[in-house]
């Protein structure tokens, strides 16, 4: 057979292949769970949480989806590209699920890009819904701080670790799903009084009282002046309190079962603090 006929038929017989492993998910309905695969297109309820496990197509090996590339299965023509197409206005492209354990798992379904975004947002939201939950703690307290007495911020090393979110859509094809991780990376505190903020790396030292009042942090911030003198209402303060703001940057990293994997910009997370300057008077007595 010559070399040229020889692999029009294998593509061709590649592309019946795919073809008829997509009938077979359009044929499958959906299991309790919000999924569906009608026409061949992946549309589910997107929900939050741990994806679930009970999936009997992956019960002897794990399983992973990636956009498949080859042989086109509208179009029967090799490519290394993503394999998509247009229907009803809206953009799909193909997915290959490949479980291990078996002699062979494969299964093939076309995602709808909405899918997939709708997935990533979900996830996305829930992420920043927990970034905001950091506790700040501040050496002397934020009510009692003292003119020319570094102010050492920090947050719990405890609370100091990676938040992460998964959204996912359970389908008769199995689960598909993103992961939003945010990861702390450094501390900004704006004094609130027109002087620059402080930036430093990690979340700080917590202060004892062993450290005294004269030792140093990379994380501190020392004001030159009362908050409670008229003059403070010059440089930003009200009601005898500079609003101060402390915040957390965190990396943002997303990655999921399909072969989605990218960095986000990274984002910052605070809270106003007010804070009460006072000067103190040394009282000399005779």
């Amino acid at each position: 057979m010559p070399g040229g006929v020889g692999r029009r038929a294998v593509r061709a017989a590649t592309a019946v292949s795919l073809l008829l492993v997509c009938a077979h998910v359009t044929a499958v309905r959906a299991a309790e769970g919000g999924g569906s695969a009608t026409d061949e297109v992946i549309e589910a309820e997107v929900r939050d949480g741990t994806p679930p496990s009970h999936d009997a197509s992956a019960a002897q090996g794990e399983c992973t989806w990636q956009v498949a590339t080859g042989v086109d299965p509208v179009t029967g023509r090799v490519t290394e590209q993503p394999i998509t197409r247009v229907r009803a206005g809206r953009r799909e492209t193909l997915y290959q699920r490949s479980c291990t354990g078996k002699e062979w798992e494969h299964w093939y379904a076309w995602i709808a890009e909405s899918t997939t975004t709708r997935i990533r947002t979900r996830a996305e939201a829930t992420a920043t819904e927990k970034l905001a939950r950091l506790v700040f703690r501040t050496a002397p307290p934020q009510d009692r701080t003292v003119v020319n007495v570094g102010t050492w911020f920090w947050v719990p090393r405890s609370l100091w670790k990676p938040v992460s979110a998964t959204a996912y859509v359970a389908t008769p094809a199995g689960v598909v799903s993103v992961t939003v991780t945010a990861t702390p990376s450094r501390l900004r505190f704006d004094p609130g009084n027109g002087d620059d903020a402080v930036w430093c790396d990690g979340p700080g030292r917590p202060w004892t009282p062993h450290y005294g009042d004269t030792a140093r942090s990379e994380c501190m911030y020392t004001y030159g002046r009362a908050s409670t003198s008229q003059l403070a209402r010059r440089f930003g303060a009200v009601d005898g309190r500079f609003r101060a703001r402390t915040a957390v940057e965190w990396r943002v990293r997303v990655t999921s079962n399909f072969g989605l994997a990218f960095p986000l910009p990274n984002v910052r997370t605070g809270l106003v603090t007010p804070v009460t300057v006072h000067e103190l008077q040394a009282l000399v007595r005779g």
